[in-house]
């Protein structure tokens, strides 16, 4: 039988700082990988389908638009979708919340367009590469503080 101490595991495992930290750090990857200027991706992985040549936004003279981003495929046209996007977490339940305030109903709209734009849904609510990436940079940034 084992001497010393009963070891209680702490609950929860990782306190608000940290589970802020990697929020912001979460989110931060998420815009650069759905609003990317170049090769912007769907959070199901998948590259955003190219807008038809009726749409305005390819001329680049719509009210408030950010005119560079006006030959990309991500669903960008003034910018706020891509600010809105926020996070909370609760480290009492280990989790980090991704969403938006006042540009939710854009991310609907996105969603049921045809072809659908898909920034997160049930199936999809976060990008599996990006997902894989903070975890393994969460395991390393853990192992190396031991």
């Amino acid at each position: 039988m084992a001497k010393g101490k009963k070891f209680k595991m702490p609950s929860p495992l990782f306190n608000k700082t940290f589970w802020e930290h990697f929020g912001s750090v979460a989110v931060n990857a998420y815009r650069h990988y759905i609003f990317d200027k170049s090769s912007p991706r769907m959070s199901n992985d998948r590259p955003f389908p190219v807008y038809s040549d009726k749409y305005k936004k390819k001329t680049g003279k719509l009210k408030r638009q950010d005119a560079s981003f006006a030959n990309s495929k991500a669903p960008l046209l003034t910018g706020d979708l891509m600010r809105n996007t926020n996070h909370s977490t609760d480290a009492k339940n280990n989790a980090i919340y991704i969403g938006w305030n006042a540009e939710a109903n854009k991310v609907k709209w996105l969603r049921d367009m045809k072809p659908e734009r898909i920034l997160t849904s049930k199936e999809h609510p976060f990008p599996k590469k990006i997902t894989g990436q903070k975890l393994m940079k969460l395991t390393t940034t853990i192992g190396k503080k031991k």
